[in-house]
């Protein structure tokens, strides 16, 4: 509200959420900022809820109608059509990407409208009807049409009817304000090359500019200090000589005729990491041909180059390499010449990184970087690459490294990708690999995880800091086993797989029977488990086994709709990485066998390591093969489905149906699929709650053993590895 005293609700633009509960009167004030392309191609909305009529204020009519429109806040009849919106109209308002304040006053009762832009009238209505007694919920962030979007921010409702003076001071100084940074605020990776631009504010006349990489400076300065850049006509300027990796911080001060100025707010962007070398963007069909410019080095076709938008880390394009080497001189290479040469000294660069994107089905032929001056022989890089990969990975080259070889980087005239080591791989001649690269690139010293030396960087951002010392304190001498944990937890369940004698046995409830589905099955066998002495379950292919879980549904529910299930599991490479990628975790349906598993690991062609999930959603690419990880779903159908890995919330999946598909009935089976996607699987644990446990629950019951922190791997987190941690506190480890 205002200094006047009204009350209102204020709608920041920090969500996208509702205002809620809110019961108005007949005499209602609407007032907000919104910027974008609100006519021609974009627009935006918000909407009170109604059970027999759609309560609408829209900004915006589809593309080639000729009404845009504010329209329908009550339930009347009267439609409520402004037609002076349309992008033809003199009265047209907003121009490109601007941000203005619209504000509406509606009196029902006298049935009288009054539009503001920013703090002038802009339009009356005398003829309005309806009532807003029902609407008691008006939802901020609703689509009218899904291909229409702007940005709307402090959006506000006032009880009463505003007058002009109250709306003014809502507004306030906005309008002169320099406005519509472009870059944007906040934004990132912006080119060193930048022109900064903004949207004048209404008497600018001209505009002072203050630029550095000094947030206070830029805020308290005035036209002597020496961030000061000038005073300029126009609305733009070059500040030339940016570097990377920087934030720069700016303001516009707006000067009108009588040479007053109007104090702009500080407005901040990054600048880019990097100094790219080749993003494939410049190419396409029409007469910029990749292979005019990337060729085939030995000429004897077995270096194809294509350009590719799918798999592409640009915007568009990346390049296609499809190559064998089945006969002498047993390369396949691609070059490109750079012309003129390229200085690749420039701004402190230290590496250059390659992006690919491999295929399983590769031969996993050698890859090889080559760098030239064109005066001194080239530095040949064997990389550790795994073309097999299906998802974008790095190849990182230290530019010292080349220097070191005699190179002169500060004269690189071309570059070669190879495959092959110039022996023979007895690579069939009918047989071709694929590989995908894109953003070719120059970095300073950076964040290489294979070239780090800290063992106390638990989070991989190559510092140890407090985000480390957070998981050695939360695992810190823990004494229980983790059968000893899950126990107490009292679960109606619990199954360790330690008899030998007897892998289906039972520490709690009852023990499990085995199932053979979708094929021959065969034995269960005991391995080894997590630590020393743990033992596990090997569930071979086709095999499951069945849970009798003893659970009795709430009342009024037919099935059971809250649990908690926890997996320790490690699943073979073989697994993983052969054609049965879905690794079967729990089937619910016993009786009606055609569905596909219901919670399970996936390894798709997309995602190198395994996520874990359902069909409603799946987690990142985290679950590695050959590696342990507790698994756990906490689950009450109608709220939540949560899946955690190692006690982190890995993905959270829309809340399931009551006694639907994931409801527990008489019987449920663990590791089956329906068509023998439920290849081998160890188990060291299964365990089953009639509750759905809290995260700080779960992560209480993963064993020390696959706690991030166990730095020196003695299966305990202790002052040892504090000892590991306080020894490398808030060092950074970049390379090179």
């Amino acid at each position: 509200g205002g200094s006047w005293g009204a009350s209102g609700i204020v709608f920041d633009g920090d969500g996208n959420s509702l205002i809620a509960d809110m019961a108005l009167t007949d005499k209602v004030s609407i007032s907000f900022v919104m910027s974008g392309h609100i006519f021609g191609d974009k627009g935006y909305a918000f909407s009170g809820l109604d059970s027999a009529v759609a309560h609408v204020m829209s900004c915006e009519a589809p593309t080639g109608s000729g009404l845009h429109f504010l329209t329908k806040f009550g339930n009347g009849s009267n439609p409520w059509c402004w037609e002076a919106f349309t992008p033809t109209d003199s009265r047209y308002i907003f121009a490109e990407a601007d941000a203005r304040r619209i504000t509406m006053t509606v009196d029902l009762a006298a049935g009288s409208v009054i539009y503001y832009l920013d703090n002038a009238v802009w339009a009356t209505q005398i003829d309005a009807s309806g009532s807003f007694t029902d609407l008691t919920t008006f939802t901020v962030g609703r689509q009218l049409w899904a291909e229409y979007m702007c940005e709307m921010t402090d959006f506000r409702i006032y009880d009463e009817i505003l007058a002009q003076e109250h709306v003014a001071e809502i507004v306030g100084d906005f309008p002169k304000l320099a406005k519509k940074p472009s870059p944007a605020h906040e934004s990132t990776d912006n080119y060193l090359n930048v022109t900064l631009s903004w949207n004048p504010g209404t008497d600018a006349n001209s505009h002072q500019v203050y630029f550095s990489t000094d947030e206070s400076a830029v805020a308290d300065a005035d036209t002597g200090s020496p961030v000061y850049a000038g005073e300029f006509d126009v609305n733009s300027y070059d500040p030339g000589g940016l570097e990377l990796m920087k934030t720069y911080y700016w303001r516009v001060d707006e000067v009108d005729a009588e040479g007053g100025t109007m104090e702009g707010p500080v407005w901040q962007f990054d600048t880019i990491n990097y100094v790219m070398v080749e993003d494939f963007e410049s190419y396409d069909n029409e007469g910029n041909d990749v292979t005019a410019v990337w060729a085939d080095k030995l000429g004897l076709g077995d270096m194809q180059r294509l350009l590719m938008n799918d798999p592409c880390i640009s915007p568009v394009n990346s390049m296609r390499l499809r190559y064998q080497v089945p006969y002498p001189p047993y390369w396949a290479i691609t070059n490109r010449s750079f012309s003129p040469a390229q200085d690749w000294t420039v701004s402190g660069v230290k590496i250059l990184t390659i992006n690919y994107y491999g295929d399983a089905a590769n031969f996993t032929l050698p890859l090889f970087v080559t760098i030239g001056d064109g005066t001194t022989d080239a530095n040949v890089v064997i990389t550790d690459v795994n073309t097999l990969v299906e998802g974008w990975q790095e190849i990182n080259v230290s530019l010292p490294e080349i220097s070191a070889a005699g190179v002169d980087l500060n004269n690189v005239s071309y570059m070669e990708i190879g495959l092959g080591d110039g022996t023979n791989q007895l690579m069939s001649s009918s047989k071709w690999d694929v590989l995908y690269i894109d953003d070719i690139a120059l970095y300073p010293s950076k964040c290489v995880l294979s070239e780090s030396s800290l063992q106390a960087d638990i989070t991989e951002d190559c510092v140890v800091s407090y985000d480390d010392l957070a998981y050695i304190t939360d695992g810190w001498l823990r004494d229980s086993s983790s059968a000893e944990t899950i126990a107490a937890a009292n679960p109606v369940g619990l199954w360790l797989f330690d008899d030998v004698n007897d892998l289906t046995k039972a520490t709690i409830g009852n023990n499990l029977t085995t199932g053979i589905y979708g094929g021959t099955g065969g034995a269960l066998a005991a391995v080894a488990g997590i630590a020393a002495g743990d033992g596990a379950v090997m569930v071979p292919l086709n095999t499951h086994l069945i849970v009798d879980p003893t659970i009795v549904p709430e009342p009024g529910e037919t099935r059971v709709n809250e649990y908690t299930m926890v997996w320790d599991v490690s699943i073979p490479a073989a697994s993983a990485y052969a054609p049965l990628r879905w690794v079967g975790l729990c089937e619910f349906d016993t009786v009606d066998l055609t569905s596909d598993v219901d919670i399970s690991v996936i390894y798709t062609s997309d995602r190198i390591d395994g996520s874990f999930g359902t069909h409603q959603g799946w987690s990142p690419q985290l679950v590695k093969p050959d590696t342990w990880y507790q698994l756990a779903v906490s689950v009450k159908n109608g709220a939540f489905f949560n899946c955690y890995i190692n006690g982190e919330l890995a993905v959270s999946i829309p809340a399931e149906a009551i006694d639907g598909r994931y409801s527990i009935a008489d019987t449920f089976h663990i590791f089956k699929d329906n068509d023998s996607e439920d290849p081998d699987i160890n188990c060291s644990t299964f365990a089953l709650f009639d509750r759905a446990l809290t995260a700080a629950e779960i992560k209480s019951l993963v064993p020390v053993e696959l706690l991030e922190g166990d730095l020196n791997a003695d299966t305990a987190i202790d002052f040892a590895d504090y000892s590991i941690l306080a020894g490398e506190w808030l060092v950074e480890d970049l390379w090179p």
